[in-house]
């Protein structure tokens, strides 16, 4: 009987959370890339740049693009294909325009994006698949 009881709370959890995902992993995915994309066009050692506060660069990209890419990675029902393109297309574009705000655009922090990229589906998938498993 505790094995059933179990059950239901890990169908019902499952539920819970992949509701929250449809509801609110797209607009996850946006604020996580606002924040992104305000913190790497504002000028180095101001409010908001991470090595400010001592986080080495090349972790908060990894962690950044890792974070952005998470909530579509484990929606079970969003394929991955056109989110992937447009955080990497939207990474690259950003270490391009930071010329405009008297910023550097390396080759280090794109290897850094596509990482967390990698690392934020992985886990992103991991999670799906945990999901789908438990409301099955």
């Amino acid at each position: 009987m505790p094995l059933k009881a179990l059950d239901k709370v890990a169908k019902r959890t499952s539920r819970g959370i992949r509701l929250f995902l449809e509801r609110y992993g797209y607009w996850l995915t946006i604020l996580t890339l606002t924040a992104i994309t305000v913190a790497s066009l504002m000028p180095r050692g101001s409010t908001g740049d991470p090595s400010a506060v001592g986080v080495p660069d090349s972790f908060a990209h990894v962690l950044a693009y890792a974070l952005v890419i998470f909530f579509p990675a484990a929606t079970p029902s969003v394929p991955l294909r056109w989110p992937t393109a447009a955080v990497l297309a939207w990474g690259l574009a950003i270490e391009c325009l930071q010329r405009l705000v008297g910023r550097n655009a390396s080759l280090a922090d794109i290897a850094a994006n596509i990482a967390g990229v990698l690392v934020g589906i992985l886990v992103g998938l991991l999670l799906r698949k945990l999901l789908l498993a438990l409301s099955a």
